[in-house]
């Protein structure tokens, strides 16, 4: 089975259309995102609407558990808190009640064991899984034989394996171009990165295709019109801050 992964789309729909083209030319079996598709950008309802169309699979991320608990009529207190009531405004009523049936995570049963799909940590959609340290916390609580997990928008694989001195941590950052890494160590933690506001800086869309049965994670960049997103966000009154990040990739 081939999983297509996304992570933190953000409200980009010219992003998340650029990777799932690319997507289909690879092909896929089953689509997971793994939260964060709203929040910072400009197209909520779109991107709400291309992830059902498409049998995307959407995780709870903290932006969706932000927007969903946000108190009415109170005025934004950060950047990211006036995108998402900005963005809250204008989704349907339908959709927020699709928001609120997303699951905060999914597993998978492989011959290897589970597959935990989540947002940040497992259980913790919040908490960034950003470091070796972090990464081995993670391996030492959840038994699942790999886990995927977005929030950092840092494309990469942590691997976890029992060496002569113990057990060891090591993590691969994807990079700057696509990069096929091989599941060969005991544990895996694999964060496909951000499609629509990567951190990397990297412009680039970053997604992933983890193949199940050959034992392969696949992170891929693609280029997307940025301006063409930086356009509707300028047109939408968004803060300047969110359109200049995009275009270098942080």
């Amino acid at each position: 089975m081939r999983l297509l992964l996304l992570g933190d789309v953000h409200g980009n729909l010219t992003a998340l259309d650029a990777v799932l083209d690319d997507a289909a030319v690879a092909g896929y079996d089953r689509a997971i995102c793994l939260g964060d598709a709203l929040g910072y950008g400009p197209d909520p309802v779109s991107v709400l609407d291309r992830l059902r169309d498409q049998g995307v699979q959407p995780l709870l991320g903290n932006h969706e558990l932000w927007l969903l608990g946000l108190p009415p009529g109170e005025p934004p207190r950060s950047v990211p808190e006036w995108a998402l009531r900005w963005q809250a405004d204008r989704l349907r009523a339908e959709q927020l009640d699709w928001l609120r049936t997303w699951p905060d995570q999914i597993v998978l049963d492989r011959p290897q064991g589970e597959l935990l799909c989540a947002h940040g940590s497992p259980g913790d959609p919040w908490r960034y899984v950003d470091a070796p340290a972090a990464a081995g916390e993670v391996f030492g609580t959840c038994s699942a034989w790999g886990c995927c997990l977005g929030h950092t928008h840092l494309p990469g694989l942590y691997r976890s394996a029992i060496g002569p001195g113990g057990r060891w941590v090591k993590y691969q950052p994807a990079g700057e171009r696509s990069v096929q890494l091989p599941l060969d160590s005991e544990r895996f933690i694999l964060n496909p990165g951000s499609v629509g506001q990567p951190r990397d800086g990297n412009p680039a869309a970053s997604y992933a295709l983890l193949d199940l049965d050959g034992l392969v994670a696949e992170l891929r960049r693609v280029d997307y019109d940025v301006r063409e997103t930086q356009r509707r966000l300028r047109a939408a009154g968004f803060p300047e801050q969110l359109a200049k990040r995009l275009e270098l990739g942080r």
